[in-house]
């Protein structure tokens, strides 16, 4: 078999993405026992390798198994060390998509705001980073919300956005997530006895929705601070670490942003150290939110 085979390799990252391999077929084939044993011996051998990409993917895939067994705090907390990975990365789009994921389990909960303290900063991380397929998902979660909040209306312009990408819908269909669904597939009901303008939704159309969200986003309370992180609305930055927060916003990683500004590796670091601790956010996601606010394009 492949496992058989994957030990001979000199390489251990064959072995990884074998066992993640085999823990897909057996969630296919609803063996939630043998699809965690794999993605667990997966993930310790990545641990032990230092393979950041692949601990982020077995974690993700770990905390899907988890929601499947009706474990929700085992996998809200494998979704947050899939976040703090990818912090540790530099990689805001799985950094958003974690938090994502997160956010669909406080809807379950029925806690609104802290879903939306992760949800928003994350919808602006995958505007910048024009991951569509997030995005949908984000609003899809973002419209839920809005009905929570009691705001029908505002659920309905979200729910529209979704059906104007066009995209498949990413939210985890399992039986602790049934609450979201049934929510999300109410509003659904309901758009769809209204007239749609246009088949696709205008990227300024879309960008204003974005935008829209992200000022809807309140000042992190202390527990969801270490999680997201909503910088102060008054931060004085430097032009450089202005230039910084751009490239931030855009996706870059340290690496990328000393090349593009012909700085060491070491003085980029300190720069992205120095708008985190001045902006008083812990994530490049809570960054990227906070360029879209201040129009840093």
């Amino acid at each position: 078999s492949a496992l058989e085979l994957a030990p001979q390799t000199s390489d251990s990252r064959d072995v990884i993405k074998v066992r993640n391999i085999l823990g897909g077929i057996a969630v296919h084939n609803a063996d939630l026992d043998g699809a965690r044993a794999h993605f667990r011996e997966g993930l310790r051998l990545a641990e032990r390798d230092d393979g950041v990409r692949q601990q982020q993917s077995l974690l993700h895939n770990l905390g899907i198994v988890e929601l499947f067994r009706g474990d929700a705090e085992a996998a809200a907390e494998l979704f947050r060390r899939g976040m703090a990975v990818a912090v540790r990365n530099g990689d805001r789009v799985s950094e958003a998509n974690f938090a994502t994921r997160l956010s669909q389990i406080y809807v379950e909960r029925g806690d609104a705001r802290r879903a939306a303290a992760l949800n928003r900063p994350a919808i602006a991380t995958l505007w910048q980073s024009h991951h569509t397929l997030g995005l949908t998902s984000g609003f899809a979660i973002e419209a839920v919300i809005a009905e929570i909040e009691g705001d029908p209306e505002r659920a309905d312009r979200y729910a529209r956005a979704v059906k104007q990408l066009e995209k498949p819908l990413d939210i985890v269909d399992h039986p602790y997530n049934s609450g979201v669904f049934t929510r999300y597939e109410a509003i659904e009901r309901r758009i769809a006895e209204q007239p749609l303008v246009g088949s696709s939704i205008s990227v300024s159309a879309l960008g204003e929705l974005v935008s829209e969200v992200v000022d809807l986003a309140e000042p992190a309370s202390d527990d969801l601070q270490a999680q997201t992180g909503t910088p102060p609305a008054d931060t004085a930055l430097t032009a450089r670490e202005l230039e910084i927060v751009r490239l931030i916003a855009k996706g870059r990683t340290n690496q990328e942003i000393a090349d593009e500004l012909y700085i060491s590796l070491r003085t980029a670091q300190t720069h992205v150290s120095n708008v985190l601790t001045k902006l008083q956010v812990g994530s490049r996601a809570a960054v990227a939110a906070y360029a879209v606010r201040q129009g840093l394009g």
